[in-house]
């Protein structure tokens, strides 16, 4: 199973995802609610999936999803967000999401 860092900032929100993924046996490397825990986790160890709030309290999770594929370009990334307007989730498409899926994203 993969690995994920969870990056999160609602306790709660973060605490029902953590259980459901280990649940369905994933592997957490890191659960964590800020840019500044998350940045120092994506340096201890490269997830699998990096799973990603845009708002977070400290900074952007843009900047964490640009970080992740500077550090770690093999690293999935997933974005969570309340965001759902077009500049959020066209910021995070150029930021690095992809989805290398054949029709699916910006997979050819």
């Amino acid at each position: 199973m993969a690995t994920i860092t969870l990056v999160e900032d609602d306790v709660p929100t973060r605490q029902r995802l953590v259980a459901a993924l280990t649940e369905s046996g994933y592997t957490v490397l890191a659960d964590v609610g800020n840019c500044a825990l998350a940045r120092a986790a994506l340096s201890e160890r490269a997830p699998d999936v990096l799973l990603v709030d845009l708002g977070l309290p400290d900074g952007s999770g843009l900047e964490l999803i640009a970080q992740s594929r500077q550090q770690h370009p093999d690293t999935e990334i997933m974005v969570i967000t309340v965001f759902g307007d077009e500049r959020h989730v066209l910021a995070a498409i150029v930021a690095g999401p992809v989805d290398d899926r054949p029709g699916v994203g910006n997979g050819a």
